[in-house]
């Protein structure tokens, strides 16, 4: 909830005849009057004069950013005038003044404040990581370098005021026309609009973040725009598919590998919860644990569909072999492959005004997170009501869960002859 602290405090326009104004501040105290700029502007037309702030209609995250900058305002003004007054001194308009610049803006004179684009994610990061899960400090992470390599391809120096929407172009271009060979693609193309809209969406937190600490009044970052992202193709293998990898005779590193495929099978849960399981989450045959992505207490009962995963945490006396996900990734392939998971397949997926195909042999696009989306496309097609399958895969909104149903020609043509 956003609240303006009030004392004789007020907001007006500078300039309330014109299309954009700065917004002043002015507070009346023991017969003096502080009126100064805040240091932000906003389009006239987006001010109610008759609340004397930003009208409510405005969209919510640049209506909470400016009310935040405002408090930020009313706080340091409040501060100063009730510390000097309990000393026995009436401050003058230009002694709040100052002080609320020295406190309030960031001058170039200010040697330990880094206010380049790349300091504020490291900070971010920083202050983060305690609260977020790792894939996503890993994705910001990423975004750095990102920015990096094109700050040093352009020879920039990025700062909080560079970041607006000729940036925006600019950075999207890049990454659009940034070489890089996908999986299974015929040549080497740039970044895919979805990997484009996360780091767009990642660019908006961080300023939005830096800009709630006092670091800088750029909004331009709020106008920022990504594309949706389109439903595309999931691949997903199919209880045949399944069972072929299940017959396979495999012995040692591989047997493990397809094990770890069939825990996250079986549960519906991702890698990170399966490289961290422990033995202590086990409770009467039940798996409570949070989950790494989400935070969220789960529980899941490892009966009936689910009674198989027990029975292989049971076999490694519940210590589960460790790997890195990339060799994960490399060796389920092989076994699928072994498996005869030969189905043609191909995925679209959208590069600005282009369209990539990758194109091969379902074997070859096999990962970690087949197993749960295989999982999920299982159950829905067993009949599992979709809330149910949100309680056991912890999602909470239908239409992410919906992504991961998969009802082939054939699935169809079989509920539609048992009408």
């Amino acid at each position: 909830m956003v609240t303006v602290l009030t004392m004789a405090i007020s907001y007006y326009l500078k300039s309330p005849s014109k299309k954009e104004s700065p917004i002043y501040v002015s507070f009346r105290y023991d017969g003096k009057r502080l009126q100064t700029s805040t240091g932000w502007k906003i389009a006239t037309k987006k001010w109610s004069k008759a609340r004397q702030l930003p009208k409510p209609q405005l969209e919510s995250e640049e209506y909470e950013s400016i009310m935040n900058h405002l408090n930020r305002v009313s706080g340091l003004i409040e501060f100063q005038y009730k510390s000097l007054k309990s000393q026995g001194t009436i401050p003058t308009p230009n002694e709040l003044k100052k002080y609320l610049e020295e406190n309030l803006f960031t001058t170039e004179e200010e040697e330990d404040v880094d206010t380049s684009f790349l300091s504020v994610i490291d900070s971010f990061i920083e202050s983060s990581t305690s609260l977020l899960a790792p894939t996503t400090i890993k994705k910001y992470n990423t975004l750095k370098s990102k920015v990096e390599s094109f700050s040093n391809e352009r020879n920039l120096r990025l700062q909080l005021e560079n970041i607006d929407l000729t940036f925006e172009a600019e950075f999207k271009h890049w990454m659009l026309t940034s070489t890089k060979r996908y999986a299974n693609s015929r040549s080497e193309v740039g970044m895919l609009d979805d990997t484009i809209s996360k780091y767009i969406g990642c660019i908006k937190t961080a300023m939005k973040w830096s800009m709630e600490r006092g670091l800088h009044s750029n909004t331009a970052f709020m106008k920022f725009t990504a594309r949706k992202e389109a439903k595309h193709e999931i691949i997903v293998l199919n209880e045949n598919e399944i069972k072929s990898i299940i017959d396979l005779e495999l012995e040692g590193w591989h047997n493990k590998v397809r094990d770890i495929f069939l825990l996250m099978f079986y549960t519906t849960q991702r890698w990170g919860d399966i490289m961290k399981f422990n033995k202590s989450q086990i409770s009467d045959n039940t798996w409570i644990f949070k989950q790494e992505k989400t935070n969220k207490l789960m529980k899941i009962p490892l009966v009936g569909f689910s009674a198989e995963a027990l029975s292989i945490l049971q076999r490694y006396n519940y210590t589960i072999p460790q790997m890195t996900i990339q060799v994960f990734n490399r060796e389920i392939k092989e076994i699928c492959k072994e498996a005869k998971i030969k189905t043609l397949v191909s995925k679209e997926r959208k590069m600005g005004s282009k369209k990539v195909t990758e194109e091969g042999e379902k074997w070859e696009f096999v990962s970690a997170h087949t197993a749960r989306r295989s999982a999920i496309s299982f159950l829905l097609l067993k009949g599992m009501p979709p809330n149910v399958v949100m309680k056991l895969t912890g999602h909470t909104s239908l239409k992410t869960l919906m992504k991961y149903e998969h009802t082939s020609v054939d699935d169809l043509s079989k509920a539609l002859s048992n009408v």
